[in-house]
């Protein structure tokens, strides 16, 4: 999700080239994880809002407020479920 969100975001300043810490949790013990410019920003929704913020961008402004929520539902069921997986298939 978040690999897919850095893609759409077109920024020339920002780009993910390569998944730098392959399974590592972060320092809080989460994943995803990004760092950007030494700044630790853990899960994959707070680094998409991490992102908008430093990027002045909003991918959602289009959508209404039923749409959001939707959007919303469905990145916690795919992350939830993504997360359980790899977290099993790792121990």
């Amino acid at each position: 999700m978040l690999e897919m969100f850095c893609n759409l975001l077109e920024s020339p300043r920002f780009t993910l080239t390569e998944n730098v810490h392959s399974y590592e949790m972060s320092p809080k013990g989460k994943m995803p994880w990004i760092e950007y410019n030494g700044e630790i920003v853990s899960d994959s929704q707070f680094c998409i809002e991490f992102l908008n913020k430093k990027f002045d961008k909003d991918l959602n402004k289009h959508l209404s407020l039923e749409n959001k929520a939707i959007g919303r539902a469905f990145q916690k069921m795919l992350e939830e479920n993504t997360y359980w997986f790899v977290y099993l298939n790792i121990l």
